[in-house]
């Protein structure tokens, strides 16, 4: 690679990074209650996102079209994929705080079944952190692989498992409360 290519690719990710940071900081909020979960959490199709970080469909569009229209296509879809990314990291923040609300007001196995699934969110956190950060490589270089496909089935997982901690959390909390 010649220098000036590393030093545009330096720029980029350092963009990058510093729009990340002024996305968290404006999202760093604590929830307050159930109300304000379900006011922001974000709505993602899993199955289009599905679609659009399947390789198989890339390698697909790559083998059916011109180099230059697979590029423009392909920096579209990314684009997109970004979006898609931001709604999952900002869901994987609520999940964090949700499941930290669980795990300090509840005790025994709830309590560990939270701990445990604060840590998987976390590690899902890392997860979108790293996939946004090959994004930026992809949208430089649109043949460029991406392990965005198996994060969006790790957060489909994640998000299932969440689902059921966080009902079953409710319920005991209107139980406790209509006792």
């Amino acid at each position: 690679m010649n220098v000036p290519l590393i030093f545009v690719l330096t720029g980029i990710a350092l963009v990058s990074g510093l729009s990340l940071l002024a996305i968290m900081r404006q999202r760093a909020g604590q929830l307050t209650g159930t109300e304000d979960f379900e006011a922001r959490w974000q709505q993602v199709d899993m199955a289009a996102f599905m679609n659009l970080s399947d390789p198989m469909e890339e390698r697909f569009l790559q083998r059916n079209l011109p180099a230059a229209e697979f590029q423009r296509i392909q920096r579209q879809r990314v684009i997109v994929m970004w979006e898609y990314l931001s709604r999952l990291s900002a869901n994987t923040k609520l999940m964090v705080q949700a499941g930290q609300i669980v795990q300090h007001t509840t005790v025994g196995d709830a309590a560990v079944t939270a701990r445990q699934f604060v840590s998987s969110a976390m590690q899902t956190r890392m997860a979108i952190f790293m996939a946004e950060a090959s994004l930026v490589l992809k949208f430089v270089f649109p043949a460029t692989a991406d392990p965005i496909h198996e994060l969006v089935r790790k957060y489909d997982s994640l998000s299932q498992r969440f689902a059921q901690t966080w009902t079953e959390h409710k319920l005991a909390g209107v139980t406790s409360a209509a006792s």
